[in-house]
Order: structure tokens, then sequence, then C-alpha cells
């Protein structure tokens, strides 16, 4: 049993309306005098519902440049999809074990996002997580849990140490055979992203984006209000453990309410741990907000899996817990200037949530 994510954005003023089955709700907030026209369009795209909002423009030129940020998220979900045997993507995985496949240089880009994900989480961000996600259920419906028997044969068949990418080749190749790539942790980051920059191309200063609770949103206007965003609660659905607040940058949630399967009667996450093959257990939710869409995909699905803040974040990073276990102590913060501070996580609680830093 998968749950769908599909958010609601409206212009109200004073609280924060979402659907139930969205971890993050967000909300126009601004001066009256700034805000100009509101032009949106939603469409379905990478198994969520998609919506593009913009301000302050002329209709016609607002509708050309939604148009083209949408066909962005259709390249994108073609580009990654694994459900099309005709992606790059799918040829990858079909071939990639035999010898190595060449693919597209965006598509090696961002498999190149993906292994400095997998470094830098020390393995808890991993693309190359597909068997697991199988042998789990998540494209294909079982009614039992999988055998230690079955845990170990797929973990030999799991894990981005086992992907060789060749840049100067521009190639892709799987150490053993079984092996296949999920890019789910990271395509709406990126596309967010690539449509982001599409719309600042054609002249919008105002935006927001959303994939399915995964935001962006970009404002030029220093005088305008940012951006309000409820995050959801995930003990109590239609309640907000906190309110965050964003003028330029991305965020993301990584939740275990969000999507699963239930074996047995009991509710299993899908985000694994790539260490052990299994669902994490211990974290609700990790919300992070950075500068690019990509990295707070990346970032909130390693610091879920991982149940604490790794050391290295980029400058200006924040993370909330929201419910769940949350390891304590200190790690290190790079400041804008290049020096390293080291900082202890806040056990700031409003309504269940640990921010960070």
């Amino acid at each position: 049993m998968m749950k769908m994510r599909f958010p609601l954005m409206a212009a109200v003023t004073g609280v924060l309306l979402g659907s139930t089955g969205s971890a993050l709700w967000f909300h126009h907030c601004f001066r009256p005098e700034n805000s100009g026209k509101i032009h949106t369009r939603q469409f379905p795209v990478m198994g969520t519902l998609g919506r593009i909002t913009i301000y302050g423009m002329e209709a016609q030129k607002a509708s050309e440049a939604m148009e083209e940020a949408q066909k962005v998220f259709y390249h994108v979900q073609k580009l990654c999809s694994v459900f099309d045997r005709e992606s790059p993507l799918s040829r990858i995985n079909e071939s990639a074990a035999e010898k190595p496949v060449t693919c597209p240089e965006e598509l090696f880009t961002l498999l190149e996002e993906c292994s400095a994900g997998y470094i830098f989480s020390g393995g808890a961000f991993d693309a190359a997580i597909r068997p697991l996600m199988l042998l789990w259920g998540f494209y294909r419906k079982r009614n039992t849990l999988p055998s230690e028997k079955e845990l170990e044969k797929t973990l030999a068949v799991t894990g981005w140490n086992k992907v060789v990418l060749d840049r100067k080749a521009r190639t892709v190749f799987f150490r053993k055979k079984g092996i296949s790539l999920d890019l789910g942790g990271v395509a709406k980051g990126y596309a967010l992203d690539q449509a982001a920059a599409v719309l600042q191309k054609t002249g919008v200063k105002k935006f927001v984006l959303d994939l399915g609770g995964n935001l962006l949103c970009r404002n030029e206007n220093e005088s305008d209000a940012p951006f309000r965003i409820g995050i959801r609660s995930p003990e109590k659905p239609g309640k907000i453990s906190e309110t965050i607040f964003l003028r330029n940058g991305a965020v993301a949630t990584s939740g275990s309410y969000e999507r699963y399967v239930i074996i047995g009667g009991k509710r299993y996450s899908h985000i694994m741990d790539p260490r052990t093959g299994k669902p994490v257990e211990e974290t609700r939710s990790v919300t992070v907000m950075t500068r690019r869409g990509i990295d707070s995909d990346i970032f909130s699905t390693a610091i879920f899996v991982l149940g604490k803040v790794p050391p290295g974040l980029p400058p200006g990073t924040k993370v909330w817990f929201t419910g769940g276990a949350v390891e304590r102590g200190r790690v290190k913060h790079r400041r804008t200037d290049g020096t390293v501070e080291r900082v202890r996580v806040k056990h700031r609680r409003t309504g269940g949530t640990v921010e960070w830093p």
C-alpha cells in the first residue's frame, strides 16, 4: 500500500493549509501592495502533484513561463523513470552489469550528485537501493516479511560502492548482476532546481515550485515577507509541529508516514537503511532547508537514516526533526568565512520538533 502526497497551496492569511497527505504546508505570505497578480498551474508528474505559482507577472508571460517549467518536470520524469523501459535510467539498469553503458550528460551529472551524497553520508543515502525497494514490496505488493536469507541476498546487490562511473567515457557500470538504481531520492529536488533556472531565465522574479511537498522558493523583492511553511506533525495528522520561513531556497521532508507498505498488519516506511536492508523505524520526520533543491532531497534522506546531523553540511543549512529519536551531541559546522566551529544540536522543542543549528 502506497500513500500519495497531494499538497494544497492557497492564498490565505493567518493560517496554514494543506492536504493531510503532505509533509509540508505552504501559504503565501506577503505585503498586499507588493503581491501583484498570482498565477498557478498544477499537474500530475513524477508520481505526485506538481504546482507552479508565479507572482506579479502579466498573465500571458506567466503562462508561457509555467509551460516551460512544466516541460522541465516532464523531462526529468522521463530521464529518471524506472517504470518506462525506454528511459535512459531503465536502459542503465537493464544493461550496465553486462558492459559499461553510455548515458546522457545530464543523467551522468545527476549520478555524480548521487555519488557525492553517498560519500558524504557514509552510505546512508544510496541511489543503488532499488533491489531493496523491490524486496520490500514498494513496486509489487507482498504479504510476508523478507527472510534473513532474502535480505542477505539482496544486500549483496545493493550499494553505490558497486557502481562505477567513468566521467571521461561518460559510462556507468555495475560490478554485479542484479544491481539497479532508483533516483526517487534526488529526482524531485533536481527537477526543482532545473525548473527554477528556466523561470529565472525567462525573467520571473518571484515564484514557488512544489513537487509533492518538495518546495523551492525564489523572491528577489527584499521588501516582501518570506514564504511561510508549516511542518506537519507525524503524530497528529492535520496539525503543524513547526512553522518555518523561506525567501530563497528549497525545503524537503523525509517522513515515515508519507509512503509505506503494510505487511502483517504493521506499517513499514519506504525509507530504507541501505546498511541493514530494513526500513528505518526510529526517525519519524526530517525536514531540511538548503539553497539547492537537490541538496534538500539528499540531506533529508541521509539525516532521516542516520538519525543525526552529520558534519560538513553547507553553510545556511537548517534541519528539523519531528517526532522519533534524535541522537544528541556536537557536530562541526563550517562558517561562511571558512572557519570551523563546534555547535550542539539545539533541543528546542515545539510540538515535538528539534531544530538544528
